[in-house]
């Protein structure tokens, strides 16, 4: 069996591995290996993720779907410690790009932080899900609901009427203690970012560059979804300075 043979049955096998996995097993050199790795890659048989020393190797279409479903009461809930966890779980940090990571890590803690502190609710649900196309999580508590909350604490005459408000990206119901900003920059951060509450959704779809509202089945609290793409090649401190003069 020749390198190349070895190196798709261990990926077989493990269903990932980083280099210095590859290397260890086949007790080669790292140069000798990414020699092997670059024209697998060029020949589609072997896909990489993320980049450097994160880098994880896995057969062509066959990097594993992981997923993550927990629920969290909220009372002292901290939103950092979730995340770590989801991390370790993951590997995170070796199966997305440093910018990615990044900006899933910014998105996640601020959107559970929302559901800590504003939305009321007693628990909430966490959802997460990873491959190669697609990274993903889904937050969904059971408070009173992110435009009914801002409709009431600005005098609103209806939900609908919220949705302006929070496009805006400097509303929030506790001044003292966010301002706002949380919202806007993940919204504008993902692929994709949908807000969902009761019967409204709110979706940014930032590869169409385009935001739509519209009626949906109703939906108990707020439920937020985000996605972006493991190759993607956003930066989170570009996103802070297009958007920060707005």
């Amino acid at each position: 069996m020749n390198t190349r043979e070895e190196i798709q049955r261990i990926l077989k096998k493990r269903k990932k591995a980083t280099g210095k996995e590859l290397t260890e097993h086949l007790s080669i050199s790292r140069q000798a290996l990414n020699k092997h790795l670059k024209e697998m890659i060029k020949n589609g048989q072997v896909t990489k993720t993320g980049t450097t020393k994160g880098a994880v190797y896995h057969l062509h279409g066959k990097q594993p779907v992981q997923k993550f479903s927990r629920q969290y009461l909220l009372n002292e809930l901290e939103e950092d410690k979730v995340f770590q966890e989801i991390v370790m779980l993951f590997s995170l940090k070796k199966s997305l790009r440093k910018n990615v990571f990044e900006i899933a890590g910014y998105a996640f803690t601020e959107m559970l932080n929302n559901a800590i502190e504003h939305s009321r609710s007693e628990r909430c649900r966490v959802e997460m899900k990873t491959d190669q196309y697609e990274f993903s999580f889904k937050i969904k508590d059971f408070g009173k609901g992110i435009f009914y909350t801002i409709a009431d604490k600005f005098n609103l005459p209806d939900e609908n009427s919220a949705l302006g408000e929070l496009i805006k990206g400097k509303t929030t119901t506790m001044r003292e203690r966010h301002s706002g900003e949380g919202v806007f920059f993940t919204s504008r951060s993902g692929d994709q970012i949908i807000f969902r509450s009761h019967k409204i959704t709110l979706t940014f779809d930032n590869l169409a560059r385009d935001i739509y509202a519209g009626e949906s089945k109703y939906v108990s609290g707020t439920e937020v979804f985000f996605k972006i793409s493991p190759q993607s090649k956003k930066k989170l401190e570009e996103i802070f300075r297009q958007y920060a003069p707005e």
